[in-house]
């Protein structure tokens, strides 16, 4: 057996059953070998960028790391943006790049593969000894599902033909490690704050999600009569329950703000609590008492803050049998939140615009909310309309939201929808992607017909550079460099085999209903919309 045979059967070994890529001479063994001889699940991207942020997309929504590979040099290059995007989202993920030979020292495809994932932070393990390929592979996997985080696995072409030594081979125990477990004195402690509180909170973020304590925190939640919020990242944490007021700080609505920002108590598990999520230390009033949870024990601490460092299940889980047992049963903030909760409307907090031929974004987006599927999975590309699905889109859970936003750049939303898709077929996915996005990876729309992904593509298209256009506003700069001519994706989307419809109006919206309907494959949504409105996130993010 060759050794990029062992690579595959290595993954296979590991449960792996899909491998996003772009092929080159660097890995042409080893997807030939996994996708023909193994007949295993590959998807093949246009751009490298679209098929690490596919397996990205894959792994958040999955719950398992996401595997991709490339060939070498430009293959690696080419994928940087999405892969230093997963690094900083935390996403498990193996990247295998193909490598060039020894004898090839110089070639054009030469490039320093680990001075370039040194400087992504991400590490890099090298496959230099046949004996140890199959434990190399197995490693790389088991470390980026502990680590949380992506991994990258260098294959020189030659040592990928070398022969495999099955008996050489043992595959290492990879710790994982959860942080340092809470004392009961501390529970003890954070349960009678809570039983004391009149306006707790609990905030949920993406440690919540990935630990699946949604239940339990919800019990938590009945049980002292908490109001529910969470960060960007653990959107649709709390499902549908009444009391979640969604996303909080700058993302979220200013209903959400007011009645956070009320809190005498806040129990926060597994959320970074970024300048955005706190709107730069403003979200909660001074005097509030904090309990925070996490596996990152340096983000427990604090003046004042009840620390409980590590899995968010298993101190979640002890919060609730300590309240079990002592039967707690209160309506804490519940009847006082539920003043302002009932009735309320997202259109109420904004005056829509009302101009020719464009949409208000946020009306759009609220409208998509009523008719897309309940049971759906959410994507957004970055920009300046992102925070518009995050506040309006409802998702039934903490896997069904993926936002692009980590590392800020636009354009690997269709790859993370992609993979999302491929996660959750069950599901229907939404990509919500501006015109300068999609334009920079307007290949892979191509990828999504190939595949036949029934993707629904909904493209906020001001053609403009969105966010650029409003900060140039807001400096009292020229906008004439953030702006272009109309770019018609109906057509574009069309010539590629894919369904579209063009939105101008509200009535318009009798075109989509009518088109998802009948949906079989992938349908983009050109949406044109008014660049009269300025998103609340960017104001605060850059009005010094």
């Amino acid at each position: 057996m060759k050794v990029y045979e062992a690579i595959a059967h290595a993954l296979q070994e590991e449960s792996v059953s899909t491998v996003f890529g772009l092929m080159g001479d660097g890995n042409l063994r080893l997807l030939t070998y996994w996708s023909g001889d193994l007949e295993q699940r590959y998807y093949g991207t246009r751009h490298e960028s679209a098929a690490i942020a596919m397996a990205d997309g894959y792994a958040r929504v999955s719950g398992d790391v996401g595997v991709c590979t490339t060939t070498q040099g430009p293959g690696v290059t080419n994928a940087m943006t999405a892969l230093v995007t997963a690094r900083k989202a935390r996403t498990p993920l193996l990247l295998m790049v193909g490598d060039v030979a020894s004898f090839q020292q110089g070639w054009p495809q030469d490039v320093d593969h680990e001075a370039i994932f040194r400087a992504a932070e991400v590490p890099l393990i090298q496959l230099r000894d046949p004996a140890t390929a199959f434990s190399d592979v197995i490693g790389a996997l088991r470390l980026a599902r502990s680590s949380r985080g992506p991994v990258g696995l260098n294959m020189p072409v030659d040592v990928q033909e070398m022969e495999w030594i099955a008996w050489n081979d043992e595959p290492p125990e990879v710790a994982l490690t959860l942080g340092n477990s809470s004392d009961a004195a501390a529970i003890t402690a954070a349960v009678d704050l809570l039983c004391s509180a009149k306006r707790p909170v609990i905030i949920g973020g993406r440690g919540a999600v990935e630990a699946g304590c949604a239940e339990l925190l919800i019990e938590v939640g009945d049980r002292v009569g908490a109001v529910f919020g969470t960060s960007l990242r653990g959107k649709g944490l709390f499902g549908e329950h009444p009391f979640s007021v969604g996303v909080v700080g700058g993302l979220g609505s200013n209903l959400s703000a007011t009645i956070v920002g009320e809190a005498d108590v806040v129990l926060v598990v597994g959320a970074g609590m970024n300048d955005f999520t706190t709107m730069r230390g403003n979200l909660l009033r001074p005097g509030a008492r904090v309990v925070r949870c996490d596996v990152v024990p340096e983000r427990t601490t604090g003046d004042g803050v009840i620390s409980l460092p590590g899995d968010a299940a298993e101190v979640v889980g002890a919060l609730a049998s300590e309240l079990r047992a002592r039967s707690v049963q209160r309506e804490g903030y519940r009847p006082r939140a539920n003043e302002s909760l009932e009735g309320f409307t997202p259109e109420s907090e904004f005056v829509k615009v009302e101009e020719l031929d464009v949409l208000d974004a946020r009306s759009l987006v609220i409208e998509l909310d009523r008719t897309l599927p309940v049971q759906r999975t959410v994507v957004t590309d970055a920009g300046h309309f992102f925070g518009y699905p995050v506040a309006y889109m409802r998702v039934p859970d903490g896997r069904s939201f993926v936002c692009g936003i980590d590392f800020g750049s636009i354009g690997l939303g269709i790859g993370m929808a992609m993979g999302a898709a491929v996660a959750n077929p069950e599901h229907q996915t939404v990509l919500f992607i501006g015109d300068g996005g999609l334009l920079m990876s307007l290949g892979d729309l191509e990828t999504v017909v190939r595949y036949q992904i029934p993707l629904v593509v909904v493209v906020l298209n001001d053609a403009a550079y969105g966010s650029e256009l409003q900060i140039l506003r807001l400096f009292e700069l020229s906008e004439d460099l953030s702006v272009f001519p109309d770019t018609d994706f109906t057509t574009i989307a069309r010539a590629v085999g894919s369904r579209a419809v063009t939105l101008r109006t509200d009535d318009d919206m009798a075109l989509l209903k009518a088109e998802l309907i009948s949906m079989d494959g992938p349908l983009v949504v050109d949406a044109k919309i008014s660049r009269a409105v300025r998103a609340a996130w960017l104001e605060e993010a850059f009005r010094h």
